[in-house]
Parts: structure tokens; sequence; C-alpha cells
């Protein structure tokens, strides 16, 4: 998962570099989060939990996403 890589390059302080310089992976859109959108919340969640940088900045974040992504499902169920 990409996003538990950038959490393990958090924790290294590899971060500043990469922020710096231009992306060096292109995304192409059609992997797991663009299908399964709750899976790719728990697993960011669990990543972040692993790398032990879990913050209420983050948390804010997830929830947010999660309202977000359940107004949505809520909206197509009403159609």
């Amino acid at each position: 998962m990409d996003f538990e890589w950038v959490c393990r390059l958090q924790n290294k302080i590899l971060m500043d570099i990469i922020l710096e310089r231009d992306p060096v992976v292109k995304m192409d859109g059609g992997g797991v989060s663009s299908t399964t959108e709750q899976l790719v919340m728990w697993e960011s969640f669990k990543a972040l939990i692993e790398n032990r940088i879990l913050n209420p900045k983050n948390i804010v974040g997830i929830l947010e996403r999660s309202i977000l992504y359940l107004g949505r499902i809520l909206m197509e169920t009403w159609e």
C-alpha cells in the first residue's frame, strides 16, 4: 500500500527530501482506493497506528473522510 510506504518515510527523515522534489510515482487511479473506499480508510488507519504517527489531526481527517463517504453512500441509496 502506498500510504503505508509514506508513513514509513515519515518515520525516517526522508519526507523533507520527497516533498521538495517532483513526484517519483504516478498513480493510475484504478486501484483499491477507487473501488473499495471503506477498505482504504481502514488500511490507512492501521498504517498510521502501526507506524506510530496517529495524531488528532489524522483522526479528524479520517473522521471527515468517513462522514463524507457515508453521506455519498446515503445519497446514492436514496436516488
